[in-house]
């Protein structure tokens, strides 16, 4: 399953290396999933490398890609202003399959600290299960930034009038993600279709449509 967790790390891999959030054993942040971009905290602080193209340029010893749409990170441009130059590039997010899975296990750890782990390996649950180590079934999130842009809650899940457990409400760096436990997504179908009916911004679902 490490290549579930290191799906969810590259998606927050730059925040977290802006915030100076550590690794494991207290290592520094490093940027190092993106083809495009190298990130390091050195003897000279803080070191943020991105190719804008049109070649392959060498970054500690890393070839790195030309920055575009098919890398993950594209739109890289500087702008100069006197002695200031500004550096700005946009960095795709949500588009992994494997990032869907990743945060449905960060759903199911949550679930068995509120209700325990025997819940978590009930049969209802045997679905998301499935799709989180196979990805197997069809399983969406809706997110939307959250006001605390750096924080991090797991409240508990939410449930129907029957007190049967529906999804749960959770937000990593800011950002919350809201999932749907149950095969057939019926909660997720109706919060999506009531964000549509009430012409609210600022929110997507994964999947993304253009990814299937």
């Amino acid at each position: 399953m490490a290549h579930i967790d290191q799906a969810l790390l590259k998606q927050f891999e730059l925040m977290t290396f802006i915030k100076g959030v550590r690794r494991k054993k207290g290592k520094p942040p490093t940027v190092e999933s993106w083809p495009s971009l190298r990130g390091r905290h050195g003897d000279k602080g803080t070191e943020l490398m991105i190719n804008a193209g049109p070649g392959r340029v060498d970054a500690w010893g890393k070839s790195l890609l030309p920055a575009n749409n098919s890398h993950g990170i594209a739109d890289a441009r500087m702008d100069v202003d006197g002695h200031v130059a500004k550096v700005t590039f946009t960095q795709a997010f949500g588009d992994d399959p494997k990032f869907i899975r990743a945060l449905y296990k960060v759903a199911l750890s949550s679930l068995a600290h509120w209700l325990g782990p025997s819940y978590a390996r009930s049969r209802n649950l045997e679905g998301v299960r499935k799709f989180v180590l196979t990805g197997e079934g069809s399983f969406g999130v809706i997110l939307f930034p959250s006001q605390e842009v750096t924080g991090h809650k797991f409240p508990p899940p939410f449930s129907d009038k029957m007190n049967a457990v529906l999804g749960m409400a959770f937000t990593i760096f800011g950002i919350e993600f809201i999932v749907d436990f149950l095969p057939d997504q019926k909660a997720m179908r109706r919060l999506h279709s009531g964000l549509v009916m009430q012409g609210a911004r600022q929110w997507t679902r994964l999947p993304l449509a253009s990814s299937g």
